[in-house]
């Protein structure tokens, strides 16, 4: 399994036909997009 965030460069255009290439080994995961309210510490960050 591969784990991927919503960076631009893994929705580049570039690289579509190889993420869309069928695997038997490997799994692509992409991470929800940033969601700050998820993330306690970034109240403590923002201010």
């Amino acid at each position: 399994m591969l784990i991927l965030d919503n960076a631009r460069i893994h929705h580049a255009k570039l690289i579509q036909p190889f993420l869309a290439q069928p695997r038997d080994t490997l799994t692509l995961m992409f991470l929800p997009p940033y969601r700050p309210q998820l993330n306690p510490i970034e109240g403590l960050w923002a201010g």
